[in-house]
């Protein structure tokens, strides 16, 4: 059955049952699966806007990262069927998947060419993509490194 790890196994393990998952990235294909997304025109002629977006969302996941407290309590209020131990739960459980050495070296919602570069092999080499496409063509990093 597909889910989210940070989700549905939580309060299964409250239940005793031991629910077995697998993270897509084991198996070799590590997509980045929540991104901003705009056109190269609008980026282009709204310079800022963009990267004041992209700042908030980075402060907001920072804040998150930091003490998820009042971003769980308010989720809570917008999903009621989920109890508070599941949000503070998977507040963890998203820990490791969100840092990682490349987010500690840049920031939160970096990226990097290498990452994409083997995103677009596999990407040609399972026939989803005709042909490969320039790896840094596919993102933008809009702040400093740390």
């Amino acid at each position: 059955m597909q889910c989210f790890v940070t989700s549905e196994p939580l309060p299964t393990k409250r239940t005793g049952i031991e629910p077995q998952t697998f993270l897509i990235a084991d198996s070799g294909y590590n997509p980045y699966t929540t991104v901003l997304a705009t056109s190269e025109s609008y980026l282009k002629a709204n310079p800022q806007v963009v990267k004041s977006m992209v700042d908030a969302v980075r402060e907001g996941w920072q804040n998150y990262l930091t003490d998820p407290t009042k971003t769980n309590e308010y989720m809570g209020k917008l999903n009621p069927t989920m109890d508070a131990q599941t949000f503070r739960e998977s507040a963890g459980a998203q820990k490791p998947l969100i840092e990682n050495a490349d987010t500690n070296r840049l920031s939160v919602g970096a990226m990097t060419a290498e990452r994409w570069q083997t995103l677009v092999q596999q990407l040609v080499e399972l026939k989803v993509i005709d042909k490969p496409v320039e790896a840094q063509a596919n993102f933008a990093n809009l702040s400093k490194a740390k």
